[in-house]
């Protein structure tokens, strides 16, 4: 009755656990999505990431932090083995860290976590191809740290705030294009730089998102684009990945503004950037 009202309606279906294909073969004439949730941790063993236990080792915790986007990649794949039979495309509703300790972890309050998040987005990013709707956290609360939002209780003790997370997919989704780029890093020694690129829809601006995984080491960047470049901004967001926002410092994890010299960028250890090149 939804699509004979107005056939522009498009409808999600519950489809994890297995669920996909035979809502695909039962309401394929009505269906647009197929719907998923994706809770995670590190996918490696012995990981720090809970209670207080995060914080003994910032090194260990890193290697846990950057190592969790795996997960998500895998379960996009499966989730893409199953609906592309049917010309189905995928509504990620709910996805976040799944931690065991207070609140549901505070590591998530870190700035590690803020970057792991980011490469979390850039496998989102590269799945655009099938992946029309997603999300890295609940919406908003007072305590639980998977949200993107905390409001403190009571309120007086201090301001509404984004979480790392939060702040991540805010920076992305105010600094992207409409189509996707291919793009490459070459000569990358250590820990890599992991991006994506995509180009406003009128071609005139290319955008750049960057995660430096190394903690501790910055990364010199030559950039090289086949177009005469105009100018170049970068919106960053560099941290101690250690470093942990509350409400009093709600506006601990904002976005630094500056303007990019030449055609070399340096992305700062442990920082995420997202580059708008202007096009001559």
């Amino acid at each position: 009755k939804m699509h004979a009202a107005d056939p522009s309606v498009h409808l999600i279906a519950w489809g994890d656990s297995g669920w996909a294909p035979r809502m695909c073969e039962d309401a394929c004439e009505y269906v647009d999505h197929i719907a998923f949730h994706h809770h995670f941790g590190s996918g490696l063993p012995d990981s720090p990431l809970y209670g207080t236990e995060y914080r003994r080792d910032p090194d260990r915790t890193w290697h846990h932090l950057m190592n969790s986007y795996q997960s998500l990649e895998k379960k996009i794949a499966e989730m893409r083995e199953q609906v592309t039979p049917y010309g189905r495309r995928l509504a990620m509703t709910e996805g976040h860290y799944a931690l065991p300790g207070r609140n549901r972890c505070e590591v998530l309050s870190s700035w590690g976590a803020g970057v792991s998040y980011a490469r979390c987005l850039s496998v989102i990013e590269r799945a655009s191809d099938i992946l029309d709707i997603a999300t890295l956290a609940d919406f908003f609360g007072n305590r639980w740290q998977v949200n993107a939002l905390i409001m403190p209780t009571p309120v007086r003790d201090g301001n509404a705030y984004l979480q790392p997370v939060g702040e991540i997919m805010k920076l992305y989704r105010h600094h992207i294009g409409t189509y996707a780029l291919d793009c490459t890093i070459t000569g990358n020694d250590g820990a890599p730089v992991d991006v994506n690129a995509s180009v406003s829809a009128d071609g005139t601006t290319v955008y750049l998102h960057l995660v430096n995984t190394d903690r501790t080491e910055s990364r010199r960047i030559m950039l090289d684009l086949p177009a005469k470049t105009e100018e170049i901004t970068a919106f960053e967001i560099a941290h101690d990945s250690a470093e942990e926002i509350t409400q009093m410092t709600p506006d601990l994890f904002q976005p630094v503004k500056r303007v990019v010299e030449g055609m070399v960028y340096t992305l700062p250890a442990a920082a995420v950037a997202a580059l708008e090149i202007r096009l001559a």
